[in-house]
């Protein structure tokens, strides 16, 4: 976990290393596991977000970050938040070198993350038609959360959580996916 301190450290964020337990339900049996989690938080604005490395948790085929949330604690700043998700790609992506990075932005409202002025993250904002590799069309509705996310540099995408969430690709994970799964070409561009 250095590297993922130092990369952010480097960039201006201020990381913090936590713990969180991660819930797992196999054979009818739910497990609980504490696993490490770190949060890098802009000191400027306040905003921050938390992480967990894939590793911890699953095998991913290449290396992948989950973020847990992304959150502005003060009032609204499309620009602020804009500039943080650009640096969190940069660190994760292009210094870390993570493949993949995404996260399901919440979808019902939860006390512990309130917001300053009208809530209305959990509207819908669209709805997203595609193809799935069976033929199979299917529609999902976007919130406007989860819009905010993708306008400020995230991709709408079929993330490893059997959704369809803003994520981060490396350019070769993008080719492999896009050689690899023909479904991903209605969501990634070239």
């Amino acid at each position: 976990m250095l590297p993922t301190w130092n990369a952010a450290s480097w960039e201006g964020f201020k990381p913090a290393y936590g713990l969180a337990y991660w819930n797992t339900v196999e054979n009818f049996r739910r497990t609980t596991r504490k696993v490490g989690t770190i949060q890098y938080t802009d000191p400027h604005t306040g905003i921050y977000c938390q992480l967990i490395d894939e590793n911890q948790i699953n095998t991913p085929e290449v290396p992948m970050m989950k973020i847990l949330v992304i959150r502005n604690p003060r009032r609204a700043n499309f620009y602020a938040f804009k500039k943080f998700v650009e640096k969190l790609r940069f660190i994760l992506i292009e210094k870390l070198k993570y493949d993949m990075a995404w996260g399901l932005p919440l979808r019902i409202d939860d006390g512990r993350y309130s917001v300053v002025g009208v809530d209305k993250r959990f509207e819908e904002h669209h709805r997203m038609t595609y193809e799935t590799e069976s033929g199979e069309t299917k529609e999902v509705i976007i919130s406007r959360l989860a819009a905010t996310w993708a306008a400020a540099g995230m991709i709408l995408m079929p993330v490893p959580d059997g959704e369809i969430a803003p994520a981060f690709i490396s350019k070769s994970y993008r080719r492999k996916l896009l050689k690899r799964e023909k479904l991903m070409a209605q969501f990634i561009k070239y």
